[in-house]
């Protein structure tokens, strides 16, 4: 008992002798596409906590959005969500304050959407999930505040009848933050 004990101080003492820290992040977006007779508006709101240990973090986002689209005909589907987006970050490259890295992110979304055309009103609950790598870039100021962007998206997403495996470089798989480190 007693070895196991002093085993378990040495564990301990060394991840609290390694560089870790928590840190908070958060996305505030906001998209507007148009294509023809096509809109599409999107809002949000995603805050982020995390932890890293090394070149690794964990951490997950949590938060709200909303969306409204609408094509010519007068047709529009608008409604609220709420997502969940666990990750895993990998830092695979520091020069002095620059970091790139890459997510291996999960993704669940789920929402109440009302689907509005000429016939009335119709009432959808959509769940979204999907996994996939996002790669970035990170800029640290100083010791507790870094800028970081992402651009892209590798992998698989499904909503009911949408599905998408694939890569996509476009502004919807954008996001820029500013994370604090404690």
């Amino acid at each position: 008992m007693k070895k196991l004990l002093i085993a378990l101080a040495a564990v301990v003492m060394s991840l609290s002798a390694s560089a870790q820290s928590w840190w908070v992040d958060g996305q505030l977006s906001a998209n507007q596409n148009k294509h023809g007779d096509f809109k599409n508006i999107s809002v949000s709101v995603l805050p982020e906590v995390g932890y890293n240990v090394g070149r690794w973090d964990i951490a997950a986002q949590f938060g709200l959005a909303y969306a409204h689209q609408k094509d010519g005909d007068g047709a529009s589907i608008h409604g609220a969500s709420l997502k969940f987006n666990p990750f895993v970050r990998y830092t695979f490259v520091n020069i002095g304050k620059v970091g790139f890295y890459v997510d291996l992110a999960g993704q669940f979304q789920t929402g109440k959407f009302f689907d509005e055309d000429v016939s009335g009103e119709e009432i959808i609950n959509g769940t979204l999930w999907g996994i996939g790598l996002k790669p970035g870039v990170k800029y640290a100021i100083n010791d507790h505040v870094v800028f970081s962007a992402a651009l892209g998206f590798l992998g698989y997403k499904r909503c009911h009848d949408y599905e998408f495996a694939g890569m996509s470089f476009n502004t919807g798989n954008m996001s820029l933050g500013v994370t604090y480190v404690f």
